[in-house]
């Protein structure tokens, strides 16, 4: 028999603000750092960052990040530098909109104009 674990938080559990805006902050300077990697060609890991990225982005509350995360592991895995470079601006857009508290409702949908 498989055991299946939920990825997600039970209803009612979410990070408090401050954690919250610590994984803001150190998605911010991932950015910078997968900037960098896509300089020099290091797929490996970019395809690492988006991963744990599409892992962790709905759980804190933000699954348009996980799917900018998923986006970044299947370019990297393609080395696919040219999506990359588009995915990673889209992905430095979404933190700092979600910083602001721009983000998209957590439960995926549209963001009222």
């Amino acid at each position: 028999m498989k055991t299946i674990i939920a990825s997600r938080r039970p209803a009612g559990l979410s990070p408090s603000p401050a954690l919250r805006d610590k994984f803001l902050a150190h998605r911010a300077r991932e950015v910078v750092t997968a900037r960098e990697a896509l300089g020099r060609g290091d797929f490996e890991l970019l395809a690492t960052l988006g991963h744990n990225l599409r892992g962790n982005g709905a759980s804190f509350g933000f699954p348009r990040l996980s799917l900018l995360g998923q986006r970044i592991e299947a370019a990297a895995q393609m080395r696919d530098g040219h999506t990359l470079g588009e995915v990673l601006s889209e992905l430095a857009c979404a933190v700092s909109d979600a910083a602001d508290g721009n983000a998209p409702p957590a439960d995926g949908g549209e963001a009222p104009p």
